[in-house]
């Protein structure tokens, strides 16, 4: 059976997933990292050369990405205040 170069079968069917699946799954990843702080703050953006405060974990001007509580925001605050 001769077939056109054209419409050859490449490799059996293409499977498609429904759209946003992907960013579903981007997502979700980066929620799952949302529930442990420690990971929180260093995740994605470059590691930074901050001290990092042991206690919680988080770089010490709070780092950039950081979502910092209210009271981390105060600490941090009065911190700053302290260093001056």
């Amino acid at each position: 059976l001769h077939r056109d170069e054209s419409e050859q079968d490449n490799g059996g069917p293409t499977i498609r997933r429904p759209a946003g699946l992907a960013r579903e799954k981007r997502l979700r990843r980066r929620n799952a990292l949302m529930n442990f702080p420690g990971l929180r703050a260093k995740s994605p953006g470059p590691p930074s050369d901050r001290p990092i405060d042991r206690s919680t974990n988080r770089p010490i001007d709070g780092g950039r990405r950081a979502r910092v509580s209210y009271d981390d925001a105060r600490a941090a605050a009065l911190r700053q205040v302290a260093r001056q």
